[in-house]
Order: C-alpha cells, then structure tokens, then sequence
C-alpha cells in the first residue's frame, strides 16, 4: 500500500498545478514562447512603418503642391505658404494614418487625436529643421550639397514622427 500525501494549504487552495497530459491553452502572460506567432508584432510594426512612408510621400505631394501653387499663383512668399501647406498636410497625413497605418490603435477622440498628432509633427519639423542647419554649418559637402542635409534630416525627421505618433498619438495594443 502505497501513503498519500498529507494535502497542504496550496493543494486545497487549488494553487497547486496538476500535471497532465492533456492539450491545453497557455496564456501569453504565462511567458509561453509561440515562436510562429512572436514575429508578428515586428512584422505589423514593419507594415506600419512602409504605410507611414506611403502617407508621408503623399504628405509631402500635398504640402509641396500647396507651396508651390499659393507661390505661383496666388503671389504669397515661401515662408508664408508653408503654414497653410503643413496644415492642409498634417491634415491629410493623419487622416491616412488614422485608417490605414495606425488602425485600431486609437486611444483618444479624433479631435484630441488630431492636435496629438499635429504637435507631434510640428516637434518632428523642428528636429527635421535643427539637423538641417547643424549638416549644413558643421558637414562641408552638405554645404556645397544641400539635398544631402536634407537626406539627414528628412531620416531623423521620419524616426522622431513615426516614434512620436505610435507612442503619443496612437498608442493602443497591437506593439
């Protein structure tokens, strides 16, 4: 005759785990490794980031075609035109990222979402801008070259906007 274990406190409190055999569903909290569905998030974060360059190259066509048209034909100066065009801009960008990049990823009200995201890129601008004139005063071929500096800038212009807007403006699930 075989004794049997005196049950303890985590036996009668159901804390202790039965082993078996059986199949059965482990949560993702649990720290369960699912090597075919781990690469799914990098692979959406992947997706989102070739969506947010799409939305950003027709960003640019409608802040440039603003540019030049209130130049051309309206007579207004380069540096007045762009206030308009980056709104009209960020505008149309954020539409485009609200339903195509960062779908289901909206934790604010579209009004809240909006000055969210417009205050993101007029942050990215910035930085876009500072790096600009840093290639430029401290990078001799930038100098001579200045699509270069552009090239820079336009790089850390496009981290610091994708970061600030999946982290500040559509920041749900779905990391």
């Amino acid at each position: 005759m075989h004794a049997r274990p005196t049950p303890t406190p985590a036996h009668q409190s159901g804390e202790c785990m039965k082993l078996t055999t059986e199949a059965r569903a482990v949560p993702a909290e649990a720290g369960a490794i699912r090597p075919e569905t781990d690469a799914l998030p990098l692979r959406s974060e992947r997706q989102r980031m070739l969506r947010f360059l799409i939305v950003g190259a027709i960003g640019y066509v409608v802040d440039a075609g603003l540019v030049a048209l209130q130049v051309r034909l309206l007579g207004f100066g380069p540096y007045v035109s762009r206030g308009p065009s980056f709104l009209a801009a960020a505008t149309v960008t954020w539409l485009l990222n609200r339903k195509h990049t960062f779908e289901g990823l909206e934790r604010h009200s579209a009004s809240t979402s909006y000055r969210r995201y417009v205050l993101a890129q007029v942050v990215g601008g910035v930085i876009n801008l500072s790096v600009y004139a840093a290639a430029i005063a401290r990078i001799a071929i930038c100098a001579r070259y200045p699509e270069i500096a552009v090239a820079f800038a336009a790089g850390f212009g496009l981290g610091v906007n994708y970061s600030l807007a999946r982290l500040f403006v559509f920041s749900g699930a779905g990391r």
